[in-house]
């Protein structure tokens, strides 16, 4: 999922979920940070895992120091989780990391176009 600014068009960060591990994953550039959009990108991977994939419970890594990432995912409900103390990324290199998970307190649903 590809983000971008409402106010100017810009792309602004990205965000990805795995289907079969409800694993939310994201990045936002430089230019768009420290301006609350970390929170709306993660909240929108919430919704996509719970009401597109029908996912009760997604969870998402951080690094143990990036402590704005944390913030932005306790901001949309997300609370500690247990996970692995190291995390590999997609571009290999690995990480310190901690976890958090988001679990749907209303109904999830799978749309019809999500085969699974």
């Amino acid at each position: 999922m590809l983000c971008v600014r409402l106010d100017d068009g810009r792309y602004a960060g990205s965000a990805g979920i795995d289907t079969d591990t409800g694993e939310i994953g994201g990045q936002l550039a430089p230019h768009a940070r420290g301006q609350g959009l970390g929170a709306e990108l993660f909240w929108a991977a919430t919704v996509l895992g719970h009401q597109h994939l029908g996912l009760r419970t997604v969870r998402a890594g951080h690094e143990s120091a990036n402590i704005a990432s944390a913030r932005s995912l306790a901001r949309v409900g997300f609370v500690p989780a247990d996970g692995p103390a190291r995390h590999m990324l997609p571009n290999g290199r690995e990480i310190e990391a901690r976890w958090m998970s988001h679990t749907a307190t209303e109904r999830v649903s799978r749309c019809a176009g999500h085969s699974g």
